[in-house]
């Protein structure tokens, strides 16, 4: 068993934790003063939670982000379609989550509610990792660059094109000069060859 993800509750009694088993993911709650431990059977497949007065949010396994009372009443969606790993700021207002757009991991920022959704990352080429609000409430995260820019199937297939069109471009430029000053074609294999 894995435990990560470790998040107070307001009131300092008892602390949530992601925890895994296997392939089984769910969310777990330790009683502060004594130690009980259980799990919160409505997060099954669920990770990262992280209290908030209004209650637990976390990200569900069906990529959306919940928000719910300790019982698993009250419970609704905040976030519909995410990647994951909810952060909320200290005063309770806002909520960064992770979103894919344009093939990278970027960070969204909107309400509590979910509501007014914005990227507040745009970085190209580039992912997003576990985002985390300051004090102050401005936002940190962690980006990791790709090895291999290519690395989504539409960063391959805009690669794919523009090497086509590179090779095109080539190729009617030889032609022409070709024709228009009769150029031996040998001519050619030494400029690209040395």
């Amino acid at each position: 068993t894995t435990i990560s993800q470790l998040s107070w509750s307001p009131d300092g009694r008892s602390i949530a934790y992601g925890s895994r088993n296997g392939v089984t993911q769910m969310i777990g709650a330790v009683n502060a003063t004594n130690g009980s431990t259980h799990c919160l059977p409505f997060t099954a497949n669920g990770s990262t939670p992280v209290w908030t007065k209004d209650g637990l949010v976390y990200a569900a396994g069906d990529n959306s982000i919940h928000i719910s009372s300790a019982d698993g009443k009250n419970s609704r969606t905040l976030v519909a379609k995410s990647d994951g790993s909810p952060a909320v700021s200290r005063d309770g207002h806002s909520l960064a989550f992770l979103k894919n757009d344009l093939g990278a991991e970027q960070l969204w920022v909107s309400t509590l509610d979910g509501r007014h959704p914005r990227d507040v990352s745009q970085l190209s080429g580039m992912d997003v990792q576990d985002a985390a609000f300051s004090p102050d409430g401005t936002i940190l995260f962690v980006a990791q660059g790709r090895r291999d820019p290519t690395f989504t199937g539409a960063g391959k297939s805009l690669a794919m094109t523009a090497m086509i069109l590179e090779a095109a471009v080539l190729a009617g430029a030889m032609l022409a000069l070709i024709r228009r000053f009769r150029v031996p074609f040998g001519t050619f294999a030494l400029m690209f060859g040395a």
